[in-house]
């Protein structure tokens, strides 16, 4: 079953930026859902190298992490060896530094993915065209959107998106229907299982 946009998994996100808290925050409690399997989230913005530390702490709070690098110095860093499940950068703004094919490629061998987020883009002009600049890089240096995925990051269900619609952004974009598809339902699942799988394992050596 389905909800009536037409999803089967949502993830709620805490967005942490600046210096962590001595006591992490909590994600919210979730109420159980009947058709939809309801995740936490923590996308963490990266401002700074003092950060990285907590990073399995905070990991271990949240269903699925994700890094928002600020420089290119912190993109490099999450894409080749910071622990996440997810590079999510901010697209609806002018990116402060260039997407690299090496870079990017780094997170991709590393089984991360890298998420392109809309819903900033709906009622914003300049948002907007930030995004399809933006996006259409990210698939050049992915070489047709290997490993993207497509999430809303809506504040309200109004800025949500059907899949269907989506994907119709996403081949405007650039990507190929095929992959488009991919980025809006199978690349995401494989996200969500990699994250189950990475923490049981962490939490077995523990």
């Amino acid at each position: 079953t389905k909800s009536p946009v037409g999803y089967t998994t949502v993830a709620f996100t805490t967005i942490i930026s600046g210096k962590l808290p001595s006591q992490l925050p909590p994600p919210p409690v979730l109420p159980t859902h009947n058709s939809l399997k309801l995740l936490t989230r923590c996308t963490l913005v990266l401002t700074d190298h003092s950060q990285n530390h907590r990073l399995t702490a905070l990991s271990d709070l949240y269903s699925i992490l994700a890094l928002r690098p600020t420089s290119e110095k912190l993109l490099l860093q999450a894409c080749s060896s910071l622990e996440c499940d997810l590079i999510s950068l901010d697209f609806s703004t002018r990116l402060p530094f260039p997407l690299k094919h090496k870079t990017v490629g780094a997170a991709l061998l590393r089984g991360i993915s890298i998420e392109i987020c809309y819903s900033a883009s709906i009622t914003d002009v300049t948002a907007r065209r930030n995004l399809i600049q933006n996006a259409a890089e990210l698939i050049r240096v992915t070489r047709g959107g290997r490993g993207v995925i497509l999430s809303s990051e809506a504040r309200q269900v109004l800025a949500l998106r059907a899949p269907e619609d989506v994907i119709n952004l996403a081949v405007l974009w650039g990507l190929s229907s095929e992959k488009a598809r991919d980025a809006v339902s199978g690349r995401c699942r494989v996200v969500v299982r990699q994250a189950e799988m990475r923490r049981k394992a962490y939490k077995g050596v523990v």
